[in-house]
């Protein structure tokens, strides 16, 4: 999520064939994600709001994920707090 965030702000400063193996990497590691959200994605969007939304996306999905480990209460606590 937040490479993908990185990415963006990267995409600011860096042009997008850029050699730089900083963006390469971050294009490497945040391609296979935004593959996958470009499928509910429209066509239309440009790259740099597909990424945003993918961020928004990775987001939510950390919520809930934390939601269901506090429902099904799994989620880890805090050590050292009296019980």
């Amino acid at each position: 999520m937040y490479t993908m965030l990185a990415r963006v702000l990267l995409s600011f400063m860096v042009d997008s064939d850029s050699p730089n193996y900083i963006w390469r990497f971050f294009c490497r590691v945040t391609d296979p994600v935004i593959a996958v959200f470009s499928i509910v994605t429209p066509r239309v969007t440009a790259p740099v709001v597909c990424w945003l939304f993918g961020f928004v996306w990775l987001f939510w999905l950390r919520v809930g994920f934390h939601y269901t480990l506090l429902v099904l209460n799994l989620a880890p606590r805090a050590s050292g707090a009296p019980s």
